[in-house]
């Protein structure tokens, strides 16, 4: 086995293994966000959860990318796993994958920069992580060499029913709720620079 063969194995590895864990993050974060929690997992605990999911997602993805730099034969640049849509392979998908990527870093610096920016602030830009979920599932679905493959079919069927089966009861609960003002903290909400964060 060659290096190119092993960094292609992990190359795709770290993609699907990234997007498992950004959909678990993203299903966690709507749960919490409809103050989802039981004795057994106080809040606090799957508050850190979320957050310890979210940055090993983050870590994984920036490993699928720099993985994918170092093989040969996957023919992308640096420039263009940082710069949407300049790939030469397949640009769109891959760019989508870039642009979702980087959505998801900004949600979670955002979230780390929670008491400088704002909770207002804050709470606007991290709806934006649905949207970086959803178009790190369309690369994967566009680009994954592995998307024809029945496992695959299913993990991403079972992503997209996870977290869109929370994320419909999460807009029914806002709506009926109208919401709390978005320059309201809530009270559970702890500092960005605690030790949980």
């Amino acid at each position: 086995m060659n290096l190119d063969t092993i960094l292609w194995i992990i190359g795709r590895s770290t993609g699907m293994v990234g997007v498992i864990l950004l959909t678990v993050a993203a299903a966690m974060g709507l749960a919490l966000s409809m103050k989802a929690s039981s004795p057994r997992f106080p809040r606090w605990l799957t508050t850190d959860l979320h957050r310890y999911v979210t940055i090993l997602a983050v870590v994984v993805s920036v490993v699928h990318l720099v993985v994918l730099w170092l093989d040969t034969q996957s023919g992308l640049s640096l420039i263009s796993l940082v710069v949407p849509f300049t790939s030469g392979w397949e640009p769109v998908a891959v760019g989508i994958g870039v642009l979702g990527l980087e959505i998801t870093l900004i949600v979670w610096l955002t979230t780390r920069l929670r008491d400088r920016i704002g909770y207002r602030s804050w709470q606007v830009i991290h709806r934006a992580a649905s949207v970086g979920w959803a178009l790190v599932i369309a690369h994967g679905l566009m680009s994954g060499t592995d998307t024809g493959s029945a496992w695959a079919v299913i993990t991403y069927a079972a992503c997209a029913a996870l977290v869109v089966g929370l994320l419909i009861p999460r807009m029914i609960i806002g709506r009926s709720s109208g919401e709390a003002p978005a320059d309201s903290r809530p009270a559970d909400a702890q500092p960005a620079g605690s030790a949980h964060s």
